[in-house]
Parts: C-alpha cells; structure tokens; sequence
C-alpha cells in the first residue's frame, strides 16, 4: 500500500542516491509477493503462514528503518596515492 510511497518520499527529502530507494521498493514488492505464495492451499498450516507473514512484515520495516538514514559512504583516504 502507502509504504513505498513513504519510503520513497523520505529517500528522496533525505538526498539519498535513488538506486538505494527503488531497491528497497524492488525488495518490499519482492516480499510482498513472497507473502501472497506463502496463503495455504489445502488450510491446514494456517498458523504456519500466518507466521510467515508477521515475520516478512518484521523484515521489511526492519531493512526500512536501516536504509532510511544511510549517510553517504566517505571516500578511501589514500585514494590518491599509486599502490605499488
């Protein structure tokens, strides 16, 4: 629903470089779609995939709320000295 809009909102008022923003969306969309796989067919392990979803949801607000103030990564210090 509204997340990806929220995450993509935040990503951008915070400058991030936009390839870590859309792959948080691609990741999210990816484990959505793992969540829908994951409804029992038969309706026996209800309680099994009912688990699986609570944990898919943890995973994603817990890799949002990592990704969502990444500061930018300093460059090599050395970067201008020739290795020999």
């Amino acid at each position: 629903g509204n997340n990806g809009a929220e995450s993509v909102s935040i990503g951008k008022s915070q400058h991030q470089p936009n390839n870590q923003v859309s792959g948080v969306n691609k990741l999210e969309a990816k484990t959505s779609n793992f969540a829908g796989l994951g409804t029992p067919r038969n309706g026996g392990n209800n309680v099994e995939s009912e688990k699986l979803l609570e944990a898919t949801k943890e995973i994603v607000k817990l890799m949002q709320e990592d990704y969502r103030g990444r500061p930018r990564r300093k460059p090599p210090i050395n970067n201008h000295v020739p290795r020999h």
